[in-house]
């Protein structure tokens, strides 16, 4: 019973997609799918499991602006 409460876990986490998809990444920031948008994705994506953001729209938005003026998208 413990090992299948790990195993469904672990499927959870990497089953798991934020709010926010490549769609609205390439939206805001006018771009073309890319690496660009797969690293925002990825950004986001561990932001949320890490708990430093939470999975809505507005933490999404503002994190994502955040980090694509850090690798030098521009806003």
């Amino acid at each position: 019973e413990e090992l299948m409460k790990e195993v469904e876990e672990r499927d959870h986490l990497r089953n798991f997609q934020p709010i926010f998809t490549g769609q609205h990444i390439m939206e805001i920031f006018n771009l073309k799918p890319g690496p660009e948008v797969g690293k925002l994705k990825i950004a986001l994506r561990e932001a949320i499991l890490e708990g430093k953001i939470k999975n809505t729209s507005e933490e999404s938005r503002e994190y994502i602006i955040e980090i694509a003026m850090e690798i030098g998208i521009k806003v």
